[in-house]
């Protein structure tokens, strides 16, 4: 399953182009909906008040949907991160918003990718629903950030140390 918050004027260019040129089956799309949108500074335009993720399965792969987890609706609906869980990306996304992707589409000790990691937040859900995972950033701000909130994490919920996870800055 390959699943992309991905720019909201273009993420149907998307789905059509990974449709068409490579075969994946496009399973939906998922709205961010948030109940409290940056304001806008210039004040020339509505708050971005939601987000859009598409969800695409890869030719011939396998579709995993954990159906047992019970009804979800396409959306959901969370403040922006705050408090503690805020970090210094622009785009983070709050945890609550990855845990309905990976508790549907993933079973305990799959492998998850995030090539474009952020802020580590699909890192830290994966973590606290048994999923292993890859992640990638290549911007090293944000890397240790990532690093940081898995050592985090780590401390509160006695995981192996920052020794034992790999960073390749």
């Amino acid at each position: 399953m390959f699943i992309a918050f991905f720019d909201r004027d273009r993420i149907n260019f998307l789905s059509h182009y990974l449709q068409s040129q490579h075969g994946f089956k496009c399973k939906g799309y998922f709205s961010f909906i948030k109940q409290n949108p940056v304001p806008q500074a210039r004040k020339v335009k509505f708050q971005n008040g939601w987000e859009e993720a598409v969800m695409l399965q890869k030719p011939d792969g396998k579709l995993t949907f954990n159906y047992e987890n019970g009804q979800q609706p396409d959306y959901i609906i969370l403040p922006i991160c705050s408090g503690n869980e805020r970090t210094e990306h622009p785009t983070q996304k709050p945890l609550k918003a990855m845990y309905p992707f990976i508790k549907y589409f993933t079973n305990k000790n799959d492998l998850i990718l995030d090539p474009f990691a952020g802020s580590g937040t699909t890192a830290v859900a994966a973590r606290n629903l048994g999923r292993r995972f890859i992640v990638m950033e290549k911007e090293p701000k944000y890397a240790e950030i990532i690093r940081n909130r898995l050592n985090n994490f780590n401390t509160k919920h006695g995981k192996p140390n920052a020794a034992q996870i790999s960073f390749n800055l």
